[in-house]
């Protein structure tokens, strides 16, 4: 795991054993990813200092995560049991033949998930918002590319601080209305 993003809340609900891992595997179309694995066992759905994933050096687009899904008893919507099937998540079970090549494994505040790709350990970000339901193909949504592995993910993660600053200093008529904010508010000294 990157050191410069660190777990700021293991184990939310517990930690697991291998065990644990062994017999959710069981239950998917093939084995996790090892550095995703290796995050469970540490951490287990634990939040990240950084949140925001951008999908290019240019930050144009950027993604927040809201919450990591985990193996626990814990409230039934953050499961990773119960989310990790993109079909599932977003009642396609029609289209689950389509979807099982990937392990849901966060979502953002908007709806949007954050997927594993059984086959390669890619992580992508599925925008849900621009479903569009061919008769013969299902379901096509916009699959975004994130990282090449689980580990480039958390590396390439960034602070909501560190994206507002790239803003400001990449829109300059952005910064002009955030210190006219400022200036405005007196919140900000």
């Amino acid at each position: 795991m990157n050191h410069e993003n660190r777990v700021t809340d293991p184990n939310p609900y517990g930690p697991i054993e291998a065990e644990d891992i062994e017999r959710f595997e069981k239950t998917l179309p093939s084995k996790l990813p090892g550095d995703y694995r290796d995050y469970l066992l540490k951490f287990n759905g634990g939040d990240f200092e950084k949140t925001c994933v951008p999908a290019n050096k240019e930050k144009e687009d950027t993604y927040s995560i809201s919450e990591f899904f985990a193996l626990y008893r814990g409230p039934e919507a953050s499961r990773l049991e119960r989310n990790w099937d993109l079909a599932g998540y977003y009642d396609l079970a029609d289209f689950s033949h389509l979807t099982k090549a990937y392990l849901a494994f966060a979502m953002s505040g908007t709806g949007d998930v954050f997927l594993l790709k059984f086959a390669t350990g890619e992580v992508l970000v599925y925008l849900h918002d621009s479903v569009d339901y061919a008769p013969v193909e299902g379901p096509r949504g916009t699959l975004v590319r994130l990282a090449g592995s689980f580990s480039d993910f958390v590396s390439r993660m960034i602070s909501k601080r560190e994206l507002l600053q790239d803003t400001v200093e990449s829109d300059p008529d952005f910064a002009a209305r955030l210190e006219q904010l400022k200036k405005d508010s007196g919140l900000w000294d």
